[in-house]
């Protein structure tokens, strides 16, 4: 199913069209000095507890985003879940791997945040709100994230292919969301 789902999941991103009924409302990618902000809002055609369901699979982040090469989840003493994951992205011929290590939590009213632990990654600073609304049958995806390399990007072409790359990272995984939440459309 792993593999069925990230290729059903680039195929829909390749081709430009929804596969089922994802409606991706937004995505916008800004970069002010060295921090990159990441705002997307989408309608899944699912439960709010499947799509919350498939973005908590932090052990098959892949699943979700074919740029990750593995991930791994670990409860901390804290309650916090700490997630590794080992990324690789390419733009035209820029290519970087990098290590991402986040603590997650659920807030009080529901909203999955994320911190990143930068003595761990390759970033100096980062975090990321989820936000899960349920609309009729449908469930309003709202995430907003920012992240600062420490990596060097080359100048213009380096951002230019970092900004378009966490766009095509959202919009892909928008879809592979939805296919994940309802795994009976696999086989349709």
């Amino acid at each position: 199913m792993k593999q069925t789902a990230r290729t059903i999941g680039l195929l829909v991103a390749l081709c430009g069209s929804t596969a089922w009924s994802v409606e991706i409302e937004q995505v916008s990618v800004h970069k002010s000095g060295k921090t990159f902000s990441t705002e997307a809002v989408f309608l899944v055609d699912a439960t709010q507890d499947a799509v919350v369901s498939a973005v908590t699979a932090f052990d098959r982040l892949s699943d979700l985003n074919p740029a990750v090469l593995s991930s791994s989840a670990e409860v901390r003493e804290t309650g916090e879940i700490r997630v590794t994951s080992r990324i690789r992205d390419c733009v035209s011929f820029f290519c970087r791997s990098v290590a991402l290590v986040e603590d997650v939590r659920f807030d009080l009213a529901g909203n999955l945040q994320t911190q990143i632990v930068p003595q761990l990654s390759d970033f100096a600073s980062g975090n990321a709100t989820w936000q899960f609304d349920t609309v009729g049958s449908k469930t309003r995806v709202r995430y907003q994230g920012r992240v600062r390399p420490k990596f060097w990007l080359p100048p213009l072409l380096g951002s230019a292919a970092f900004r378009h790359a966490l766009g095509r990272q959202i919009r892909v995984a928008a879809n592979n969301i939805e296919i994940l939440a309802i795994p009976d459309r696999l086989s349709d």
